[in-house]
């Protein structure tokens, strides 16, 4: 989409060059990740609800997002949205975009996603932590005033404290998406629609 709208601005512009590559993946994965938080974050607030209110406890999913919307209105399920995007957000694009450019220089598969799985847990790590602490405290696991909440957990943090518990992280997010990446290169020749659709003889 941003390639072809860039090259509607400006025809004689080649999208395939890096230096023009790069920001597409960046801002590709950027809108995608928005559109996913946006779309799950009904999830992710229902399931801090049920892990921190114990009035929530014996209650399924389904159960607890009904109370939670019947309680406290619809826009109680997007309270978390800020916190949720600052940790999503850069994985993604980190992971995404990193991967493409790293296959760049060593070629896909296990080894760049193991380098682009890491990267994106070092760049995502403060957001993690900050989601952390925010559920981790009964006055703020709600997420009700989540944009204080924020400022003031990342005031209270020194640089370490945000990059603490870093490398199971990055471990566990390097294993993830060396096996998604290998997955995906393994699946993308099957990707081409022209192998399951050959366009009609003259």
């Amino acid at each position: 989409f941003f390639s072809q709208l860039l090259e509607s601005k400006n025809p004689n512009i080649d999208t395939s060059e890096t230096r023009y590559r790069v920001p597409i993946w960046i801002l590709s994965s950027a809108c995608a990740e928005i559109i996913a938080c946006f779309a799950l974050c009904p999830m992710e607030a229902t399931k801090i609800r049920l892990v921190t209110d114990k009035n929530f406890a014996s209650l399924n999913v389904f159960l607890a997002m009904r109370r939670l919307i019947r309680e406290e209105g619809f826009a109680a399920l997007y309270r978390g949205s800020a916190p949720i995007l600052i940790r999503q957000v850069p994985y993604t694009v980190a992971k995404l975009a990193g991967y493409e450019a790293i296959s760049m220089f060593i070629g896909g598969g296990l080894l760049a996603g193991i380098l682009a799985g890491a990267g994106a847990a070092v760049i995502s790590q403060p957001g993690d932590v900050i989601l952390s602490k925010l559920c981790g405290g009964s006055a703020v696991a709600r997420l009700e005033t989540c944009y204080l909440s924020v400022s003031a957990v990342y005031e209270s943090l020194s640089i370490q404290q945000l990059f603490a518990g870093l490398t199971p992280r990055a471990a566990m997010c390097a294993a993830i998406c060396a096996g998604q990446f290998f997955m995906y290169e393994a699946l993308r020749p099957t990707s081409n629609p022209s192998l399951f659709f050959a366009p009609p003889e003259d």
